[in-house]
């Protein structure tokens, strides 16, 4: 297949051969447009990943990719250390000034404090536009805000016990989402998507009120619904779950906190995840 290099330069990113493999590479946004372009000429339908990507989850994909690449650095690096002198050490040091975005020289360097990974300043500063995150370990950075639409959340406490937990009660968390019109952070701005509601559950102990604290921080965030398909009907344009991943049934399973869909199809909220998304701060 021939890619018009012009296209792919208004598009903002590169296209590099290496091996029998080609490499794109720029900002995430930009990725993703030349992307749905390739894929059309392909003539190959989006994945449903791809067209439901939100501000929150919808980044995941483009986050793993990059772990990855670091992962196979990483491993290069210690390789040439044992096989190679000083001479290859120069060129490792050379290798850790690529910009992860760009994939050129880093011009004007930014360290990102938390992690430590360096950027080029002006694309490390457009790619916080994009989501305030590191672009290679999805470190957060200040308060991510999503694009659900609006709608309630509240909770109440039920005398009943959840599968593997006989000593405490449920806590049953009701969402009652309202319609409106997708906004241009949706897939489709200026179409109608009906109203919804949800119930989830978590067993009424520590562990489980520290959950619902974290997914009242998180709702107020707007991080627990987005527009886009049904991962369980596939329907568009409607109302659905975001990467926070909910119980939704009372049986299924005691595993409230791993981040795996039960056989029943209830999905369970993932303590690590919440702490980390969004800087869900104490206070």
């Amino acid at each position: 297949m021939l890619l018009n290099r012009k296209v792919l330069e208004d598009l903002h990113v590169k296209l590099k051969k290496k091996g029998d493999k080609f490499i794109l590479s720029g900002l995430p946004n930009h990725l993703y447009e030349a992307e749905k372009h390739i894929l059309n000429l392909l003539d190959i339908k989006d994945s449903t990943q791809t067209k439901n990507r939100t501000s929150l989850s919808s980044h995941l994909r483009y986050q793993e990719a990059m772990v990855a690449s670091e992962k196979k650095y990483n491993v290069r690096q210690k390789n040439n250390l044992s096989s190679e002198g000083q001479a290859k050490a120069k060129t490792e040091q050379d290798d850790e000034d690529v910009c992860p975005i760009c994939m050129e020289r880093i011009n004007n360097k930014e360290i990102l404090k938390r992690c430590s990974h360096a950027f080029c300043k002006s694309c490390i500063d457009q790619a916080m536009t994009y989501k305030p995150s590191c672009p290679v370990c999805g470190m957060i950075y200040g308060l991510m805000k999503g694009d659900q639409p609006e709608g309630t959340m509240s909770s109440i406490t039920l005398p009943s016990c959840l599968p593997g937990y006989p000593t405490c009660g449920t806590i049953m968390i009701t969402y009652n989402m309202y319609s409106g019109i997708q906004t241009k952070s949706h897939p489709n701005p200026g179409k109608h998507y009906p109203a919804t509601s949800r119930t989830a559950y978590l067993p009424d102990n520590e562990e489980g009120r520290e959950i619902l604290w974290l997914l009242n921080k998180a709702f107020s965030q707007k991080l627990i619904f987005t527009v886009g398909r049904s991962r369980t009907t596939g329907a568009e344009g409607v109302i659905t779950w975001n990467d926070i991943h909910h119980k939704t049934s009372t049986t299924g399973g005691p595993n409230f906190v791993t981040n795996k869909v039960t056989g029943d199809c209830s999905m369970d909220p993932d303590l690590n995840h919440l702490h980390q998304f969004g800087q869900l701060e104490q206070g």
